[in-house]
């Protein structure tokens, strides 16, 4: 049923699903899968579900399930990092089980990538993936929060487009986290705060009741 589906994206949503025998038969099945066949569940699936199945192998799979993943992992992580999207890479975390086998090379991994990246490498990107890049970006390369800072109204895309991924609205908390901060220029915080007020439709509003929680005033 894993090797089949071709990812791991919905293989923890499956197994919580399942009775407890067929479960724990499940789980144990698992032991047929090889590391090649681990190793290209990777290559196709999405980065924090790499990094949550890992954690739930190594707490509750076999032995063999566990060696197995962990060489797999070790060998494609570096390449899932590299092509995966600003969501992914800022949402991807191991959780109570930060010490595995290849989270060190998956933190080098994502290191590396963000070490590479300019401001040209942000441009044009959708509302979504500018957010993630800027608060992944902000948090992990403090020398380069200048240059966001600076580009920040680049990165973005124009506020009018903004209505249109208004189920992603709440990931605004991302980046109205980082106009609070005092290397955020007091009138790009200021023109966030305006645009904030009212850049969403009238049915948006009545579906996201928490939305006044995101405005935010800064005394200097």
């Amino acid at each position: 049923m894993i090797k089949g589906s071709g990812t791991l994206n919905s293989l923890n949503s499956i197994r919580k699903e399942m009775r407890k025998k067929f479960r724990t038969e499940f789980t144990e099945a698992s032991v047929s899968l090889t590391e090649d066949d681990w190793r290209q569940l990777i290559a196709n699936s999405r980065l924090p579900r790499i990094c949550r199945v890992y954690a739930e192998i190594f707490v509750e799979y076999p032995e063999k399930t566990k060696l197995d993943f962990q060489n797999a992992f070790q060998s494609e992580i570096k390449t899932v990092v590299v092509k995966s999207n600003w969501l992914y890479l800022s949402s991807a975390r191991f959780g109570k089980a930060a010490d595995l086998i290849g989270s060190e090379e998956f933190r080098e991994a994502l290191q590396k990538r963000i070490n590479r990246i300019n401001i040209e490498d942000l441009l044009n990107l959708s509302f979504l993936e500018a957010v993630n890049a800027i608060s992944l970006l902000w948090k992990d390369r403090l020398e380069f929060r200048a240059e966001l800072a600076n580009h920040f109204w680049s990165i973005m895309p124009p506020a009018k487009t903004w209505d249109k991924e208004r189920e992603n609205v709440a990931a605004l908390r991302f980046i109205t986290n980082i106009a609070r901060s005092e290397e955020f220029p007091d009138p790009e915080a200021k023109k966030l705060l305006d645009i904030l007020r009212k850049p969403w439709s009238e049915e948006t509003y009545l579906k996201i009741n928490t939305l006044p929680l995101f405005f935010f005033t800064r005394i200097r």
